[in-house]
């Protein structure tokens, strides 16, 4: 695995200090440096694995999944015990259907693999919004900037026997906050290396002019001594005192010149540096504090050296899957985003140990980078059940939505009901 150390020199990136105190944390200045740098982290984890990307509007601390979100410390196992127990039963309920069987082709091919099929189906339902043991990432760096720039509003529609119903919608970021916030916790950044002061400058001493004899000359002044002889032959003494006082004016004049020079350089290398220092300064509060908005790409090297079937990765502690591969693309959302997932083998379910850089980029300038193109929109990423016809079925899978006053004799045909109404996300 290679990690970039802060030495690192790219141009229009900085490098911030660490995420965890491990991973290296970059500022992103252009679209550029983002590019290079994401070059520069695939490149040499060529032999690796396959770099992934997850935008999100906030760093945390760690890398968990879905299954463990939103879940209160009071009572948290036994409610991770039943998520999972009730995961596990819409798995088992896809698995016995023969339709669903159908539409995710599960042929003959993966009759026997049934880690395979419990691995893809769990997938499938992470990305319709299912809380699951896997996470998503993306193998476009455009799509995870999207998924910084926007963050997930739920809208409440209504409550039934205490439980609450929502709706979901992907709003665009403010580039600034409504107020400053301090830099998220997890990340440590790096001290500035203040340049130092230049030593004041040794100026030479301008005595008093009387102080100034051919003795004096002869024994600080190199060269003075053809000087002196040309002083000794001028005839008239006063001339040849004139003459002496004249040389000696000259001299307090190139001495002071030089003196106001040293000073002058002194001046102006000391207000360079201290120029710098301020920059330096400022940045460092500024990361802090701001009110500046920003987006960070975790970059995220998945295990893809081991089995390969049909677009699942069997690695060492992981599991990793790309999605366009085990899944029709009459199911459109992950097609549409590029979809990959990871989980982890075993209890820990923290992934921030394959974590091998992380970007942060200002809203504003990620939104100049995106643009305003189709392919930019949330319908793009989030296509209605009109578009896919993956999620389509999911949602008519669902047992009737208790809102729907309309006779249940119309949805018969979708029977048995695999999930609870309410399972898959459902986007306004």
């Amino acid at each position: 695995m290679y990690i970039p150390n802060e030495n690192v020199n790219i141009k229009d990136t900085k490098f911030l200090g660490y995420w965890n105190h491990t991973v290296p944390v970059y500022h992103i200045l252009s679209i550029h440096g983002l590019n290079q740098i994401i070059g520069h982290i695939k490149h040499n984890n060529g032999s690796e694995g396959t770099v992934l990307y997850r935008g999100q509007a906030q760093l945390y601390d760690q890398l968990i999944p879905s299954i463990l979100h939103e879940i209160s410390p009071k009572g948290k196992d036994d409610e991770l015990k039943r998520r999972k127990k009730e995961l596990e039963k819409f798995i088992d309920n896809i698995i016995q259907d023969e339709k669903m069987r159908k539409e995710l082709h599960f042929d003959e091919t993966v009759k026997n693999r049934e880690f395979y099929k419990r691995y893809v189906i769990e997938s499938m339902l992470q990305h319709y919004g299912v809380h699951t043991r896997f996470q998503d990432f993306v193998d476009n760096h455009w799509t995870a900037l999207w998924f910084g720039l926007y963050e997930l509003e739920k809208r409440h529609v209504g409550t039934i026997d205490t439980k609450n119903y929502y709706k979901y919608i992907y709003k665009r970021r403010k580039g600034i906050l409504s107020k400053k916030q301090q830099h998220p916790k997890s990340l440590t950044l790096k001290i500035p290396q203040y340049h130092c002061l230049p030593p004041k400058p040794v100026l030479e001493d301008i005595l008093d002019k009387k102080k100034y004899t051919e003795s004096w000359f002869n024994a600080n002044i190199i060269g003075y001594r053809k000087v002196i002889s040309q002083f000794h032959q001028i005839e008239d003494v006063n001339r040849q005192q004139d003459a002496f006082q004249n040389f000696v004016s000259r001299h307090i004049k190139k001495v002071d010149k030089k003196n106001k020079e040293r000073l002058m350089n002194y001046d102006q290398k000391k207000l360079t540096i201290e120029k710098k220092n301020k920059i330096l300064q400022q940045n460092f509060i500024e990361n802090l504090i701001s009110d500046t908005a920003y987006v960070y790409i975790l970059m995220y090297l998945a295990d893809t050296k081991g089995e390969d079937f049909r677009g699942v990765y069997a690695g060492t502690e992981t599991i990793t899957i790309d999605l366009r591969k085990a899944l029709p693309s009459t199911f459109l959302r992950p097609s549409a985003q590029h979809g990959w997932t990871v989980r982890r083998i075993g209890d820990n379910s923290d992934l921030s140990g394959g974590v091998v850089c992380v970007l942060r980029i200002a809203v504003d300038l990620v939104d100049k980078m995106l643009g305003n193109g189709l392919l930019v929109q949330p319908e793009n990423f989030f296509p209605s059940e009109k578009q896919d016809f993956g999620y389509n079925i999911l949602l008519q899978r669902e047992a009737i939505s208790p809102f729907d006053t309309r006779s249940k004799e119309k949805f018969e045909r979708y029977r048995p009901d695999l999930f609870p109404y309410g399972t898959i996300q459902r986007f306004l």
